[in-house]
């Protein structure tokens, strides 16, 4: 067998291009919050209310899927500038992650889209299958980790610095291949993976 590993080999849809150099802004305006696709622990709700304890001006973009249980408690604590995106498509994703100052989410696999969109992020854990990806990446000090009563970590990403260092750690997994290049690459050029 042979593992091909690397940034170079992560599997992402086309819809997340490769970003290189993202401006980061001086002043937080705009925060995504995605807990994944069912959220078992209402973890999007609270992170709502912690936001809004922060800053109550910012602008939540809060992403869920007809298969949260809490939907109605989430709509209830939205602010009247926040916005609730239920089901989106992945360009519609990558556009959030694109605009938006930082992310609060679960570390699934949306964890690989945010890094190829350099979008600082803190991350929370959902499944012990994340724990060492998000040990690596936060020993490396691309991503920030939440973990249970530990939110000085949300008000640390209203920091210019703090996010302006994130994103530089992020550059360095700038890539514009995928691992789709690389299968593509073995079907159709015989293996020839050079």
């Amino acid at each position: 067998n042979k593992y091909y590993l690397g940034k170079d080999y992560t599997l992402l849809r086309d819809e997340f291009p490769a970003t290189k150099d993202r401006l980061v802004k001086s002043q937080v305006e705009n925060v995504l919050i995605t807990m994944g696709g069912t959220d078992p622990k209402g973890q999007t709700a609270a992170m709502i209310d912690l936001l809004h304890l922060i800053d109550a001006s910012v602008h939540l973009q809060v992403v869920i899927t007809r298969a949260y249980h809490d939907k109605d408690v989430i709509k209830e604590k939205l602010g009247d500038d926040d916005t609730l995106h239920c089901n989106i498509d992945a360009e519609t994703m990558a556009e959030l992650m694109r605009s938006c100052d930082f992310a609060v989410s679960a570390a699934g696999g949306t964890t690989n889209e945010l890094i190829r969109m350099q979008c600082p992020a803190v991350l929370v854990p959902v499944a012990d299958n994340q724990l060492n990806n998000i040990r690596y990446l936060s020993e490396n000090g691309c991503i920030e980790v939440m973990s249970e009563g530990n939110e000085a970590v949300i008000r640390e990403m209203f920091s210019f610095e703090k996010r302006t260092k994130l994103c530089e750690k992020l550059a360095g997994f700038y890539s514009d291949k995928s691992g789709k290049d690389l299968i593509l690459g073995v079907a159709f050029d015989g293996g020839n993976d050079e």
